[in-house]
């Protein structure tokens, strides 16, 4: 079961991955644009997308495999991770976590991922 948990979890990672590649939440709707003034001040290549200015929120979120193995965990070390996923004052909620529902697509997603890695196994 390992290898099936550990390729569900790549899968998760990547999902988490073309979430901010599309700045889109784990459902698929779109990320709450920057204000004007705030993407004029990001660097040339990210002006316009939410979420990645440094890129240290992005890069800290890791999935690994529980002890057991019967399941993964999904992580985001910055303090600041729990602020962008619910939202805080001025700052809307920008999901990139599947909390508190597992959307459809992941679903589907994780189901092809598990299948896969079974099929290897045989």
């Amino acid at each position: 079961m390992t290898d099936v948990v550990k390729a569900v979890a790549a899968e998760a990672q990547d999902l988490v991955a073309e979430g901010f590649r599309r700045s889109t939440a784990p459902s698929g709707a779109p990320w709450r644009p920057l204000a004007q003034a705030r993407a004029r001040n990001r660097r040339r290549g990210d002006r316009g997308k939410p979420l990645i200015d440094t890129g240290r929120l992005r890069a800290s979120v890791t999935t690994r495999p529980r002890v057991s193995a019967t399941g993964f965990a999904i992580t985001a070390d910055p303090i600041y991770a729990a602020t962008h996923q619910y939202g805080h004052g001025a700052i809307p909620a920008r999901p990139f976590l599947p909390i508190p529902t597992l959307p459809p697509a992941w679903r589907r997603a994780f189901n092809s991922a598990a299948e896969e890695a079974i099929e290897a196994l045989l």
